[in-house]
């Protein structure tokens, strides 16, 4: 009725005036929001262009609407929360035709939207403030989403206002407790995906601890200022002269929360702090460390107390680290020492300290050649130089630790070495140590870890039974094994331990290639069981060895039948010392001829194959349907 009556009264003003109300308000669009204020604002700025309407009409027919087509086609606004989106929609440009009263009139408008947005801004970080200054409040904040970067700018900017005025109104406590609890990636710590190397990030997070200390006497790894007092009543100059140990105690700090660590994840953070300390390193980054950092006396304390922290019995990871942060600090006198017992071969393991140990640890690991074959011997072959340089033997590629005098006991931490991610072995080497049975079952537990590396494994003489056949089965059936080489010889498996091993081996994770049980007590019934798996459709085996066994003629025969099978890829068989006949030779020069044989390489040294069986097989040799490239049948009888 209102509208009508408005319009009636405009129509009687002559055609020369335009309306007040023009076709602005027809297609509206309601806007959703769970905040007060789109709805509110435009209505009340709808007022205050009535009022200023209702005053032109009676200026005549050259007052322009302030009501235009600029609305009919806006799209609705749907927002959770009071945004400058809204602001952006009301342009402060001039239409043409329109007076500097109008444009005036339009300006409030868009102020008053502008005062609603800003303090309900305002008010809402401010809440999250107090809330992030409340005594049960965790040490960071929850993750909030930004809409953009200009949003998360001007929360920042709210933020660096309020420790401001808190300082001015003298409450110190609370800004200091405001900036401690952002000081490394803001107060709205959002979910970051970053790209950058973790040693940058490591850098940086040290360069701002430092800077954060020598700059405000905020020691960041305490979560406290430990040094503010002095620092905010004297200055840096001052503090060092009241406080001299401030510098001594911010760096014990940090080598004491690296040694806490039970990951070692600050270890490199460590380094590159006590790097910074260095004079010849700030004059590197003057361009961002504008203070003088630690001085020679402190980094010398600093030198003394890793040293005397590396006569300790640390575990080797974190001595070895200990050994970083001397090189950061330019003190090599450990490891020169060392390096010249080295050199000149005086080098003796026993008189040896666990710093020095750690030293040796250090070099051997900063050593190409000695990193791909380790050899144990060469060093001290004893239990107690393997637990000592186990770092050496996970870096390396290939480990020598036959006839080390090992026992059980070094298999468990062996195991562990082998289970870990960062394993870079290959190859282990362990005959003629005294494992037993029970050290087999300790190392089988790393053998079956998911990070497991290993492709050969020697257990020649380890005083096995064919109790370990049933771990060692396990392990190379286990789906995640890489294992290629197996050396069982000279241990007393018997075929019972060969049974369970050849079970394991038809499984279609298994990929061994090569399998050794020379002198393992077996009989021609191992030979059944070994013949299933040369006939298995999965079975990779490409060398097997048996030489030193009870074999015979009749163990021979049911070998040739896996010999014959379509899925047998078997390139060299050793059957020196098997107490083979005439008979035998015949059965494996019947297996030989077959079409599908792969067979290259053939021992029957120290048998008795007569005449008429080196007969047989040497005529092989010259027939072109045999692959066979070696005969060996030295010393037979």
């Amino acid at each position: 009725m209102m509208m009508e009556e408005e319009e009636d009264r405009a129509e009687t003003a002559g055609s020369s005036c335009p309306s007040v109300r023009s076709d602005r308000s027809k297609d509206v669009t309601p806007h959703f929001s769970g905040e007060p204020g789109p709805m509110r604002k435009t209505l009340r700025s709808r007022k205050i262009c009535d009022e200023r309407g209702q005053r032109s009409q009676s200026a005549g027919s050259s007052c322009p609407s302030v009501r235009s087509e600029r609305s009919k086609d806006q799209p609705p606004l749907f927002s959770a929360e009071p945004g400058p989106t809204r602001v952006d929609q009301q342009s402060s440009e001039v239409p043409s035709g329109q007076s500097a009263q109008q444009h005036q009139t339009q300006l409030d408008s868009i102020f008053m939207l502008l005062e609603d947005n800003i303090i309900t801004f305002v008010k809402n970080e401010m809440k999250k403030i107090q809330k992030v200054l409340s005594p049960d409040y965790p040490e960071c904040l929850e993750s909030q989403r930004e809409d953009d970067e200009q949003r998360s700018s001007s929360r920042k900017a709210i933020v660096k206002i309020t420790v401001d005025f808190l300082r001015r109104m003298k409450q110190e406590e609370l800004a200091d407790r405001l900036q401690s609890k952002l000081p490394a990636r803001g107060l709205y710590q959002d979910k970051v995906f970053c790209f950058i190397h973790l040693s940058v990030q490591e850098f940086l997070a040290a360069l701002h601890v430092h800077l954060t200390f020598f700059n405000s006497g905020l020691n960041l790894l305490e979560g406290q200022q430990t040094t503010s007092k002095w620092f905010k009543r004297f200055g840096k100059q001052e503090l060092q002269k009241k406080d001299k140990s401030a510098e001594k105690l911010f760096y014990q700090s940090a080598l004491n929360k690296a040694l806490q660590s039970s990951n070692g994840h600050l270890d490199l953070f460590l380094r590159f702090l006590l790097g910074l300390s260095l004079q010849t390193n700030q004059n590197l980054l003057r361009g961002l460390l504008t203070q003088t950092g630690s001085s020679s006396q402190t980094n010398q304390e600093t030198v003394q107390c890793i040293k005397e922290t590396l006569r300790t019995n640390l575990s080797a990871e974190k001595s070895i680290n200990l050994f970083h942060c001397l090189n950061e600090l330019n003190d090599r006198s450990l490891v020169e020492e060392i390096q010249q017992s080295l050199r000149s071969g005086s080098l003796s393991t026993d008189k040896l300290s666990p710093a020095q140990w750690s030293a040796l640890v250090f070099i051997l690991l900063s050593s190409e050649k000695d990193l791909d074959v380790f050899d144990l011997k060469k060093y001290s072959a004893s239990e107690e130089a393997l637990l000592r340089l186990l770092p050496v033997v996970k870096a390396s590629n290939k480990a020598l630790l036959s006839f080390c005098n090992l026992s059980e006991r070094s298999c468990e931490p062996l195991s562990s070495v082998l289970s870990s991610q960062s394993s870079s072995l290959r190859e282990l080497d362990l005959s003629n140590n005294k494992l037993k049975d029970s050290g087999v079952k300790r190392l089988s537990a790393g053998l079956k870890s998911l990070h497991f590396k290993l492709e050969t494994l020697r257990l020649n003489g380890c005083n096995l039974s064919q109790r370990s056949c049933e771990a060692l089965s396990s392990i190379i059936s286990f789906q995640s094994s890489l294992l290629k080489e197996l050396d069982l010889s000279t241990n007393g498996l018997q075929d019972s331990g060969i049974k369970k091993l050849s079970v394991a081996a038809e499984s279609p994770y298994c990929k061994l290639e090569t399998l050794r049980l020379s002198d393992c007590d077996l009989s021609e019934r191992s030979c059944e069981a070994l013949s299933s798996v040369l006939s298995c459709q999965s079975c990779s085996l490409r060398e097997l060895d048996l030489s030193k066994n009870e074999v015979k003629d009749t163990g021979v025969k049911l070998l040739s039948v896996g010999l014959k099978s379509l899925y047998c890829a078997l390139e060299n068989l050793s059957l020196s010392c098997c107490l083979i006949t005439e008979e035998g030779c015949s059965s494996l020069a019947s297996a030989l001829s077959s079409n599908p044989s792969y067979l290259r390489e053939l021992d029957l040294s120290y048998n008795h194959p007569g005449d008429s069986g080196m007969k047989l097989l040497s005529a092989g040799l010259k027939d072109p349907g045999w692959r066979l490239d070696t005969l060996r049948y030295g010393e037979n009888v």
